[in-house]
């Protein structure tokens, strides 16, 4: 008799301690999972809102003064940075009118490599 006491006792403590460890681990789990997909919206809009911005008849001068600019720059290649920050005379930019879809275009290339590293894709 005593050791059935014993038993149901041991199991009792057990139950109690399962359900206090998972009570503890449960919502810190979620907190883990929801920041994660936030984080992953918010990087979602990033992507929109430059590739949207880049649709337009922007220049690069514009593009760097943009607060999504300065949210991508950590993310870029170098040299993609120092093509966007070069800045350029009155001469250079007549000269290089065309070169308006050359940053537009290395800079959506570096846009889907970012949106590949961070799986949104």
């Amino acid at each position: 008799m005593n050791d059935k006491i014993l038993f149901y006792l041991v199991a009792a403590i057990f139950g109690v301690a399962g359900g206090f460890i998972g009570s503890l681990i449960a919502p810190w789990v979620h907190w883990g999972v929801e920041k994660r997909r936030q984080r992953q919206a918010r990087r979602r809009e990033l992507i929109r809102s430059c590739r949207s911005m880049l649709s337009t008849e922007i220049d690069k001068k514009t593009f760097r003064d943009t607060e999504v600019y300065s949210q991508l720059r950590p993310h870029l290649y170098k040299v993609v940075i120092d093509e966007l920050e070069r800045d350029e005379s009155a001469e250079t930019l007549k000269e290089n009118a065309g070169r308006i879809e050359d940053f537009k275009q290395s800079l959506l290339e570096d846009i889907a490599r970012i949106e590949s590293e961070w799986i949104l894709i």
